[in-house]
């Protein structure tokens, strides 16, 4: 293993709950917006990797929820979640609406849940 990839799983290892969120969230949107880029460019087969890795963080997110904490959050995330990796699944197909369509509902989700762990983070 190279040395980046040691000090990268490292600090995802290291990380606490509130970076880790921060970091799935990051990765999926970054991916999002890159497999929207190169469908633009008509690049179908390069787009499929990120969106489809995208989908994967969207669904990991969606396990981690805590209906016991927040039932009602929970469950509109939990549907916004569903919405967003059915959409990327068909834009891995080459579908640019659809890849569209599910950055334009992510990134108000991760981009506020990024706000509000990085004020919290400054409180502390």
């Amino acid at each position: 293993m190279n040395a980046y990839r040691a000090y990268r799983q490292t600090q995802v290892e290291t990380a606490s709950p509130e970076r880790t969120l921060a970091l799935l969230l990051e990765g999926a949107l970054s991916r999002m917006r890159k497999g929207v880029a190169l469908l633009e460019q008509g690049k179908r087969a390069d787009a499929a990797g990120p969106l489809t890795r995208a989908a994967d963080i969207v669904m990991e997110l969606e396990r981690t929820l805590r209906p016991d904490v927040a039932p009602e959050l929970c469950r509109d995330l939990a549907h916004l979640y569903q919405f967003i990796t059915f959409r990327l699944t068909r834009a891995a197909t080459g579908d640019l609406k659809a890849a569209k369509e599910a950055e334009i509902a992510f990134a108000p989700i991760a981009e506020g849940f990024l706000a509000a762990i990085e004020q919290t983070q400054g409180r502390r």
